[in-house]
């Protein structure tokens, strides 16, 4: 028997290679997919927050909607903008000051 050490065949040594290699790639494509699912994942908060923003602002419109509609609005916009009044009432009108 001899003290020398066998050297792998090249066919081992090729095929330490591919798996190697074949190792890291799969690594890399591991860590693309994971950057990617990280992006998405703050993409998705920005758009939860955004779509939380909105439903505030409707939620606020159809408010102002609902008391722009409302008779309330309409007689007070009347009485404001035409100067009607209710049947019984007085107008005051308001000359201001007359001074020069």
């Amino acid at each position: 028997m001899s003290d020398k050490k066998a050297k792998p065949s090249f066919k081992k040594r090729f095929l330490m290679l591919v798996i190697i290699a074949f190792f890291f790639l799969v690594l890399i494509n591991f860590y693309q997919g994971f950057s990617r699912l990280r992006e998405k994942n703050v993409e998705i908060k920005r758009l939860e927050t955004e779509i939380e923003e909105v439903k505030d602002e409707t939620e606020e419109l159809e408010g102002e909607l609902e008391y722009l509609s409302s008779n309330e609005y309409v007689e007070k916009m009347a009485r404001q903008e035409l100067g009607l009044v209710k049947e019984g009432e007085m107008l005051y009108i308001n000359v201001g000051d007359t001074r020069y």
